[in-house]
């Protein structure tokens, strides 16, 4: 299963919707961070990416956007600055890890060679 090649799970916080600085993949390197580990977290409106050397290596932490309207009603207008993006992460037998960043656009993407379409 999952956890058999180290993948973990951490809640952050109780509420449905957390307060995150604004560096915080910094934060989360600094706070869930081991060496040749990456924490990932989504839903989070925008993509920030920060690796953080230690002792005896790296550890890197990933946000991912969000997959909602980019134009909700109740900012009038106003440009939201948010991205659509998720993530394919693809692990080996052997337990190395290939992560992928996808960030759709107009409901559509590409990945592994082939063209997945949005709906109409």
């Amino acid at each position: 299963g999952i956890r058999d090649i180290g993948v973990t799970g951490v809640q952050t916080c109780a509420l449905p919707i957390c307060l995150l600085p604004k560096y915080h993949t910094a934060k989360a390197t600094a706070v869930f961070g081991q060496v040749g580990r990456q924490v990932l977290y989504g839903h989070v409106h925008t993509t920030q990416e920060t690796g953080a050397t230690m002792f005896k290596g790296r550890a890197m932490a990933k946000s991912f956007g969000c997959l909602r309207s980019l134009e909700p009603g109740w900012l009038r207008g106003a440009p939201s600055g948010w991205v659509h993006e998720f993530g394919v992460a693809l692990v080996a037998p052997n337990g190395h890890t290939e992560l992928y960043s996808i960030k759709p656009k107009d409901g559509a993407f590409m990945f592994g060679s082939k063209i997945y379409a949005g709906r109409k």
